[in-house]
């Protein structure tokens, strides 16, 4: 009977053993597989990483290929600091630039339509001189208009004196008829 209690007893540690054994392979299992799991991920964030650092060069290339066609102004971005790009002006200072550009340019536009009106009253000065000459002229033009239509009178009265005094003539000869003229 102790045999048997013995064998009984070796046969539950070899269960154990077997259980344990099975439960080590297994946990060596998930353990690969877990391993398999985290290469896999670690191989695909590598692949991303080599990805974006391509994307990055690819994007350097062409942002350094633009700057060469077109070249940015002098005047850098932030003006705060000079000849460092500066720093972010608060709302405030660019309202300030702003108010102040706005105000130059009021300036620039009053300037411009000074300049603008007294050309137009240069303009209007010249014409005004040019209108008193044609005045004139025109003065002239009606004055001999006038002249010419009491000559054109006077030449419808000679015409008239003239028309009376044929008629009235008694030594006018009488037109000769067809036979005579013959």
């Amino acid at each position: 009977m102790n045999q048997q209690i013995l064998l009984e007893e070796l046969q539950k540690r070899d269960e154990v053993v077997n259980h344990l054994h099975k439960a080590k392979v297994e946990e060596t299992q998930k353990r690969q597989m877990e391993v398999y799991r985290l290469e896999k991920e670690l191989y695909m964030m590598q692949s991303l990483v080599e990805g974006y650092r391509k994307a990055l060069k690819e994007t350097q290339k062409a942002f350094a290929d633009y700057r060469a066609r077109c070249p940015q102004a002098d005047e850098p971005l932030y003006k705060d600091v000079p000849d460092s790009g500066g720093l972010v002006l608060s709302v405030m200072d660019l309202e300030k630039e702003r108010l102040k550009k706005e105000e130059e340019e009021r300036v620039k536009l009053r300037e411009f339509f000074r300049d603008f009106e007294k050309n137009c009253k240069d303009i209007e000065e010249e014409w005004m001189g040019q209108m008193g000459i044609l005045k004139g002229h025109l003065s002239r033009v009606e004055s001999l208009g006038d002249k010419l239509q009491a000559l054109d009178d006077k030449v419808k009265q000679l015409k008239e004196v003239n028309a009376k005094s044929k008629t009235s003539d008694p030594l006018e000869i009488a037109p000769l008829s067809e036979a005579e003229a013959a």
